[in-house]
């Protein structure tokens, strides 16, 4: 499964518009007007370079957008190819053609498993190094601290969907597994010796009834 590039002497291109192929995922470019990836094809044996975008317009699918956070050198030692849909030919020197990835769950199993890993390995990174609030104090001998991957990874291999994140602007709107929230959660329910579920109920109850849930505390670095 992994991307081979080769040179043929000779080259006859085909026309690949509206043909699915498979791209070998090179780079990413996040802070495009539209963001997009680039990767290779390979046509007729010749390797020609595509633009990747995360879907047609309005449907872009919400794993292959993470995707293009991503830094380009982990892209290109992943050996990670995606399904596209070729729109047409691209009138520039080293872009030969622009297309569309295919929704994530019609990606080859290989790749989504490659593209999860990827996207896991991102998560933990950003997770230890994203500031913490001042109130959040940890007691010696707990967990030691936001930067200590390993740890936050025990943490979230654990319950019933190891794995499973989004990042945190969309894992939460989509009620999908938030890493950094899990972590938290479960070192708490650890803590006071409770299932998840529980504290969870309690935490929400306690909100509602005293009005905290519509109180937030800009001033102590909480959202």
């Amino acid at each position: 499964m992994a991307c081979h590039h080769s040179q043929a002497n000779t080259h006859t291109a085909l026309d690949l518009t509206k043909q699915e192929v498979r791209v070998c995922i090179t780079e990413a470019q996040p802070n495009n007007d539209k963001p997009h990836l680039y990767g290779i094809v390979l046509n007729q044996g010749h390797p020609e370079k595509v633009r990747v975008f995360p879907g047609s317009n309005g449907s872009a699918d919400s794993t292959i957008r993470e995707l293009i956070q991503l830094n380009d050198e982990d892209l290109a030692a992943s050996n990670l190819s995606l399904r596209v849909v070729i729109w047409g030919a691209r009138n520039e020197e080293t872009v030969q053609w622009s297309g569309a990835a295919l929704a994530f769950d019609k990606q080859h199993p290989h790749d989504q498993t490659i593209a999860n890993n990827l996207i896991n390995d991102h998560a933990l990174e950003i997770a230890a190094t994203e500031p913490r609030s001042p109130l959040d104090v940890v007691t010696e001998g707990q967990i030691v601290s936001s930067n200590q991957p390993d740890q936050i990874a025990r943490f979230f291999q654990q319950g019933d969907n190891p794995g499973l994140l989004l990042t945190k602007s969309t894992a939460r709107l989509q009620g999908k597994t938030d890493q950094g929230l899990m972590v938290v959660l479960r070192v708490a329910a650890e803590l006071k010796g409770v299932q998840v579920s529980d504290l969870i109920n309690e935490v929400m109850w306690d909100a509602v009834k005293s009005g905290k849930l519509w109180a937030c505390q800009p001033d102590n670095g909480m959202p």
